[in-house]
């Protein structure tokens, strides 16, 4: 699927383009619904390790799109 949005592009350039435009969309969604995850984010019945694990991914995972949460806000 992504291939053939920059298939026939000639540089590097023109493929980063279509594919931020592509998925600036997506990226967004993405971190809407990233942001709701983790402010719904409860132990339950996990351990402390799994807790933390759970929670650390959530903010790597806005901090790879762009959106990371600052030390004071976790």
């Amino acid at each position: 699927e992504v291939l053939g949005l920059v298939v026939g592009h000639e540089t590097f350039a023109q493929v980063w383009k279509t594919l931020t435009g592509a998925f600036a969309c997506e990226s967004k969604d993405r971190e809407i619904m990233l942001t709701r995850k983790l402010q719904l984010y409860r132990k339950e019945d996990k351990s402390v390790i799994e807790y933390v694990t759970g929670f650390k991914t959530i903010c790597d995972e806005l901090a790879v799109i762009g959106k990371p949460i600052e030390d004071d806000d976790k």
